[in-house]
């Protein structure tokens, strides 16, 4: 098993022990309209395969038409700006 670490500019470090192969670990953050602070980690295979957690208000769902999906990623994408979404990326670290 291989133990990956990742240590960001705040000094927040992040561990995990996995059979797979990570280039890079991320770091989702923003604050909620209640003034709560979110916080998600991961690991990634690479910088452009991150899917980090995205704050969002209005959800997409199957099924709805594609005016009203629009205006929900139209409506989330403000929310994300509002709340001080922010996605930080770093490279993983192999530890023998």
């Amino acid at each position: 098993m291989n133990k990956y670490s990742a240590t960001f500019a705040d000094g927040t470090t992040i561990t995990r022990g996995t059979k797979r192969t990570y280039a890079v670990a991320w770091r989702a953050t923003w604050t909620t309209t209640g003034g709560i602070k979110m916080v998600q980690t991961g690991f990634s295979a690479s910088a452009s395969k991150v899917k980090a957690e995205r704050p969002f208000l209005h959800l997409e769902y199957r099924g709805m038409s594609s005016n009203d999906r629009a205006n929900a990623r139209r409506l989330n994408a403000e929310y994300a700006a509002k709340c001080g979404y922010k996605v930080e990326i770093i490279p993983a670290v192999l530890e023998a």
